[in-house]
């Protein structure tokens, strides 16, 4: 006597958001197409089972890395904007600041970092008197 796969067991595995996105989600629905065993193997059942776990769990750690890099870009392009703000002559002095680390500014807006970030405090105080004694 054959029978299938409970369709509950497939409704898990099609339940995630990444499901539809990516080639775990169809690796996923094409596994189950194809169960059908005899009532007395059930190892092939439970294999099957624990491979879409599997394969869920590699499609959950998949949409994580996505969310990771589409926040990461999202933060990049918060960061340019903010250093759009800032005054062409204080841009320079920080970018010779950042030269002696070996660093400029285009490679902090790369690496999603604001004018407004902690790590460069010390770099605006430095910047901002350099300009008020320039009277800039």
């Amino acid at each position: 006597m054959k029978f299938a796969l409970p369709v509950a067991i497939l409704a898990v595995c099609v339940s995630t958001d990444c499901f539809a996105q990516t080639a775990c989600g169809r690796a996923i629905m094409l596994a189950g197409q194809t169960i059908t065993q005899t009532k007395n193997s059930t190892t092939v059942v439970e294999n099957e089972v624990r491979m879409k776990k599997m394969l869920e769990q590699e499609c959950a750690i998949d949409l994580a890395k996505e969310r990771d890099t589409q926040n990461f870009a999202q933060k990049r392009i918060e960061a340019r904007n903010s250093w759009k703000a800032v005054k062409p002559d204080m841009i320079a002095c920080l970018d010779d600041k950042l030269e002696i680390n070996g660093l400029t500014v285009d490679e902090l807006i790369s690496k999603a970092v604001a004018p407004s970030d902690k790590m460069l405090a010390d770099y605006r105080t430095d910047c901002f008197n350099a300009l008020r004694k320039q009277g800039m």
